[in-house]
């Protein structure tokens, strides 16, 4: 018995020197890949955007990858924790994977979120050294 492919269907959102943001409409998959270091306003754009996407195609699995990002700081982590988190636990979004560096500065802000989000058990947060671990992660491949 043969496996049949089925060609997956991937919307390229945004693409500019700062990221890069791609919904795969078949997996239901928002994926977001942060190029450099963002500042306050420009992670507060990309996060509203994040959630207007998954709010429109009805996303059940997101992953960022966040290496470039140096850290968050106070006042984002406040933002993120009391505007995203209650909206993305709101949504359609069943699991939020973060690629990040071990021991970076965005380690703490990644165990806030997920002290958060076990709070309520909607969403599940988890995060990773690499893409591929994630992906496993999110789509039960491990």
């Amino acid at each position: 018995m043969t496996k049949v492919q089925t060609e997956e269907k991937v919307i390229l959102v945004k693409d500019d020197e700062l990221c890069t943001m791609k919904i795969n409409v078949t997996r239901s998959l928002f994926s977001f890949y942060c190029k450099k270091h963002l500042e306050s306003e420009q992670i507060r754009q990309n996060f509203m955007l994040m959630l207007n996407l998954v709010h429109t195609y009805k996303i059940k699995y997101v992953m960022g990858q966040a290496r470039a990002l140096h850290h968050l700081n106070a006042q984002d982590n406040h933002w993120l924790c009391t505007n995203i988190i209650p909206k993305v636990e709101a949504s359609t979004v069943l699991k939020w994977a973060r690629i990040e560096h071990p021991n970076s500065m965005l380690e703490f802000n990644s165990n806030q979120i997920k002290q958060k989000l076990n709070k309520t058990g909607k969403v599940q947060f988890q995060s990773f050294m690499d893409e591929e671990s994630a992906l496993l992660w999110l789509f039960d491949e491990v």
